[in-house]
């Protein structure tokens, strides 16, 4: 068996450029310093835990994260959901961010669960995404 996780892959490099060389559905780097989603691309990729670190733009890629269903995303810096369309999505979790914009989320076509607690000046604009209700 292996030591599971992500294998080493280390917060401190500041980039995912290995992350496809590892075999795994399920990826948690919580509580680190990263800042931007860009390079992370694993097409087996289920779930992925990127709760309380420094991220203040999303940017994932569909197409590299075909399986992802599940995004923790909380308690970062982001400002919109742009960058976070992804079809297979099932359960999003936005909550404590500062996010005033709700974009690509129609691209979400699986969404079951959107979590936005703790973004006070998203509430206004939830009415405007009738398909989640």
């Amino acid at each position: 068996g292996g030591s599971g996780g992500a294998g080493g892959i280390n917060a401190e490099y500041g980039t995912f450029n290995y992350f496809r060389c590892h075999i795994f559905k399920r990826a948690s780097f919580q509580n680190n310093k990263i800042t931007t989603t860009e390079g992370i691309a694993h097409p087996l990729l289920e779930v992925l835990n990127l709760n309380n670190n420094q991220i203040t733009k999303a940017n994932l890629n569909g197409n590299e994260l075909r399986k992802l269903s599940v995004l923790e995303i909380r308690g970062n810096l982001l400002t919109s959901t742009a960058g976070l369309g992804l079809p297979k999505l099932q359960r999003l979790y936005l909550g404590e961010n500062m996010i005033t914009e709700l974009a690509d989320l129609d691209k979400c076509i699986a969404l079951k669960i959107l979590h936005l607690r703790g973004n006070s000046e998203t509430t206004n604009q939830i009415e405007s995404f009738d398909r989640l209700f």
